[in-house]
């Protein structure tokens, strides 16, 4: 149980750091799009890195993604990174991205790193698979991209950059106190407790 820290630390002249953790599986988490959508934003101007730290299903097929739309100033994978250093990673993005489709994997599980993006203290965009949109409100406490549509997620991001000051630490803010309250165990423990008691 942590209290809220801001890191909406981003100013116009900085390179905008987009971050991502977990298993990195190009299809199950929708990087053709979002790698498209990549591309349109840095094509716009915009000086911008994507971060990506795990485990990668195959190396090749995401250096031939990166190969293909020219990202290599942009994308970048630091390796797998050990689970007591990530909220410190998370806390040095802008904005921590989960650009999921809808596969039945997607659609049937719930992602642990996102209750992990919820409390960082960064802004988090999403998309419209599993129960996000159960937990999570668009334009409140996330943002929220069409996982079809690359321009979609181009869009939210360039919006992002453009309005960072107005936006950022709400959001982050907001999704904090929606993780505390429905993600952190100890919101949970006293029902639990009952519960095994009956």
């Amino acid at each position: 149980d942590g209290e809220y820290e801001c890191f909406c630390n981003y100013k116009n002249e900085n390179i905008f750091n987009i971050g991502f953790t977990g298993s990195i599986h190009i299809d199950k988490e929708n990087l053709n799009i979002f790698f498209s959508a990549l591309k349109i934003v840095s094509s716009r101007g915009y000086r911008i890195v994507f971060n990506m730290y795990g485990f990668v299903s195959n190396e090749k097929k995401l250096q031939d993604l990166i190969n293909h739309y020219d990202l290599h100033s942009i994308a970048k994978y630091h390796g797998i990174i050990s689970q007591d250093i990530i909220s410190s990673v998370l806390s040095k993005q802008d904005l921590l991205v989960l650009p999921r489709a809808d596969t039945a994997q997607n659609m049937y599980g719930f992602s642990t790193k996102l209750s992990e993006y919820l409390v960082s203290g960064v802004p988090v965009l999403i998309t419209d698979v599993s129960d996000n949109l159960v937990y999570l409100t668009p334009s409140k406490n996330c943002l929220l991209a069409n996982f079809e549509s690359s321009e979609s997620f181009a869009w939210q991001i360039v919006n992002l950059i453009d309005n960072y000051d107005a936006m950022a630490e709400k959001l982050a803010k907001d999704a904090f106190f929606v993780a505390q309250k429905n993600f952190n165990y100890l919101a949970h423990a006293h029902r639990l407790k009952n519960f095994l008691e009956l």
